[in-house]
């Protein structure tokens, strides 16, 4: 797994899937501002982000 920073400055729902195989997790499902680290699972190839202000998701 990897570790990520997750960023979100808007008022509503900040939410992170990570999608691998037939797997999806939920990495963040927040409303409001959120600032954060979660683990990225292995075998990820797309990240769904749903958000309604400005963000950034990054590996640390």
């Amino acid at each position: 797994m990897t570790t990520v920073k997750a960023d979100h400055s808007g008022s509503s729902n900040f939410i992170v899937h990570a999608y691998g195989g037939t797997n999806q997790d939920t990495l963040v499902n927040e409303i409001g501002s959120y600032r954060g680290e979660v683990l990225l699972p292995n075998g990820t190839f797309l990240v769904g982000v749903h958000a309604d202000g400005r963000w950034t998701f990054t590996r640390q």
